[in-house]
C-alpha cells in the first residue's frame, strides 16, 4: 500500500509539472480525485481485509463494487461544485447589472436590501447568512442594511465559535457602518424620548381612544425611567391594548368605568411584556412594597409625597 501510495504521488508531480496548469477549479478537482483514489481503495482493503480471507473472490468483488462506486460519487460531487460555482457567477453577473447606468450614464443604481430582526434567528442561521452575504453578494453598489441587536449578535457568535472569540471583530468584517436608534429625538426644538414618540405614533395609526391612550403614555414614561423599554415592547403594548375587549376600545362617553379601572389596565399590560415576573404577583395582590419600589423606580419620601398629595387632593 505504501509503494502504491508513493507511485500514485510521482505520477501526480509527473503530470502536474508537465502540462499546463489548468483553471483552479479542475485542477483541485483532478489533484483530489488521483490522490483520493489510492487513499480510499487503501481504507477499503484494511476494512475488508478480514472478510477477504474469509470469503476469498466474494469480498475482492464487493470491494471493487464499493470502490467504484465511491469514484461515481466522488464524481458526482464535483459537477454539483462546478454546476454551483457556475450559478454564483451568473448570479452575480445579473446583480451587477442592476447597478449599471443606463444610457451610458454616470450615475449607479444602488440596490438596497433590508433584513430586519436577524438576532432573533437562529445563532448559525444568522452567521451563515452575514457570511453569504460578504462572499457571494459582494457586487459594487448593492448594500444591505440589517436591523439588529448587536449584543445579541455578539452572543450569536460565541455561541457558534466559542465564548474566547472576539466577536465584535468578526462582526467587523461584514459591518462597515453602525447606527444607533437615538434615545431621544428633537420635535418642534423639545426634547422628546424615541420610545414615546413611537408610541404616539402608533396609539394615532390604531384608533386607541384618547381616555386610554393619554394614561398609557404617562405610564409608559414613568415605567420606562427604571426599566429597560425598548420599541419592540411598545409595540407589543400598544398592540395589547387595541385588542382588548370592544367594551373598554370603543366606549367614547367613558361610562360605565369605575375611576382607575383603565389605569389598572393599562399598568397590568405594561407590567405583562416590561416586567413578566411581577405580572403574576400584582393579579394575586403578592407583590411586595420593595418590588413595587423597585419597579417604579420611586423612594419612600417620593411614595409619602404623593399619598400626602393625594390626601389632600381629596379633602
Amino acid at each position: 500500500l505504501e509503494q502504491l501510495r508513493i507511485q500514485q504521488g510521482e505520477q501526480l508531480v509527473t503530470k502536474t509539472v508537465q502540462k499546463d496548469p489548468p483553471p483552479p477549479l479542475d485542477t483541485v478537482k483532478k489533484a483530489g480525485v488521483q490522490l483520493a483514489r489510492p487513499v480510499r481503495r487503501a481504507s477499503l482493503a484494511l476494512a475488508t481485509s478480514g472478510v477477504s480471507e474469509m470469503l476469498g473472490a466474494t469480498a475482492g468483488a464487493v470491494a471493487g463494487t464499493l470502490a467504484a462506486e465511491a469514484d461515481d460519487q466522488m464524481q458526482k460531487f464535483w459537477d454539483f461544485e462546478k454546476s454551483r460555482r457556475t450559478a454564483m457567477t451568473e448570479f452575480r453577473a445579473t446583480l451587477e447589472q442592476f447597478t449599471r447606468p443606463e444610457n451610458n450614464g454616470q450615475d449607479k443604481t444602488h440596490v438596497i436590501f433590508v433584513i430586519d430582526e436577524l438576532d432573533r434567528c437562529r445563532p448559525d442561521y444568522a452567521i451563515e447568512l452575514l457570511e453569504v452575504i460578504k462572499h457571494f453578494f459582494s457586487v459594487p453598489h448593492l448594500h444591505f442594511v440589517l436591523g439588529v441587536n448587536l449584543s445579541a449578535l455578539e452572543d450569536m457568535v460565541r455561541t457558534r465559535y466559542g465564548a474566547k472569540i472576539d466577536a465584535q471583530t468578526y462582526l467587523g468584517k461584514f459591518i462597515q457602518v453602525t447606527l444607533e436608534l437615538p434615545d431621544e429625538i428633537t420635535i418642534n426644538r423639545r426634547q422628546k424620548q424615541t420610545i414615546l414618540h413611537y408610541l404616539d405614533h402608533l396609539v394615532y395609526t390604531m384608533a386607541i381612544k384618547d381616555y386610554i391612550g393619554n394614561p398609557l403614555r404617562d405610564q409608559v414614561e414613568v415605567v420606562a425611567r427604571n426599566n429597560s423599554v425598548s420599541l419592540r415592547d411598545i409595540g407589543t403594548i400598544v398592540s395589547a391594548i387595541a385588542l382588548a375587549s370592544s367594551e373598554v376600545t370603543i366606549n367614547p362617553e367613558y361610562k360605565d368605568f369605575f375611576h382607575g379601572w383603565i389605569d389598572v389596565m393599562n399598568d397590568l399590560i405594561i407590567a405583562k411584556i416590561i416586567r413578566p415576573d411581577l405580572y403574576p404577583k400584582m393579579l394575586d395582590a403578592t407583590i411586595t412594597p420593595d418590588e413595587i419600589l423597585s419597579y417604579f423606580g420611586a423612594t419612600e419620601n417620593t411614595v409619602k409625597g404623593i399619598y400626602q398629595y393625594v390626601v389632600k387632593s381629596q379633602l
